[in-house]
């Protein structure tokens, strides 16, 4: 059952290559459905704990983060255009999956790239974001400055109203970088399917 969500998610973010060897991002459409909503493939708005166990294949036994309003868990190793992503998926203690999250960390170069092909992607696909900042500089509590790229996409008036986001965060003095494309529910978990 996890290859069968792993095959999906393949098939909805498939990077292919395009011209001058940059990556290509297709299938990012999949990440909306016909109400304007945005959606993750294979998961459902308000879907319990079991319920996204039992469509994604895993074992959701160990939270990595709790909140007052939410809990959240990891599934490791979620294969895509041959590298492994870490996908996160949050639940509200009484109303169920609310945000998923893909995330990968590598060389900062490389993160940069792929944030710039997704970026031009979901712009092709949904309009110039809602919202954008580009290497903006901010301060971590823990001390020193991240570097911070963003672009989001809203869907209010979508049966579901929900939100795309993209990000990538770079620390001060590291090589690496963290990309995440979020998708999140904003309110109307009742309509949800």
């Amino acid at each position: 059952m996890k290859r069968w969500f792993a095959v999906l998610l393949a098939a909805a973010m498939l990077p292919t290559l395009g011209g001058c060897g940059e990556a290509k991002v297709t299938g990012l459409e999949r990440f909306q459905d016909e109400s304007g909503a945005f959606v993750c493939p294979g998961l459902a708005w308000g879907m319990t704990v079991e319920e996204a166990e039992a469509a994604g294949g895993w074992t959701l036994d160990k939270a990595v983060i709790v909140s007052d309003e939410d809990v959240t868990y990891e599934v490791r190793d979620v294969s895509y255009g041959g590298e492994d992503w870490v996908l996160q998926l949050q639940f509200l203690h009484d109303g169920g999956l609310w945000c998923v999250s893909l995330l990968q960390t590598d060389d900062a170069s490389s993160m940069g790239k792929l944030f710039d092909s997704m970026n031009d992607a979901l712009t092709t696909l949904y309009g110039e974001p809602d919202r954008a900042e580009y290497d903006a500089v901010r301060q971590r509590q823990s001390g020193g400055q991240l570097l911070c790229s963003e672009a989001g996409w809203e869907a209010e008036d979508a049966a579901v109203p929900s939100r795309l986001d993209l990000q990538l965060v770079r620390p001060e003095g590291r090589e690496d970088a963290s990309l995440g494309l979020v998708v999140m529910c904003l309110s109307g978990l009742e309509n949800a399917e």
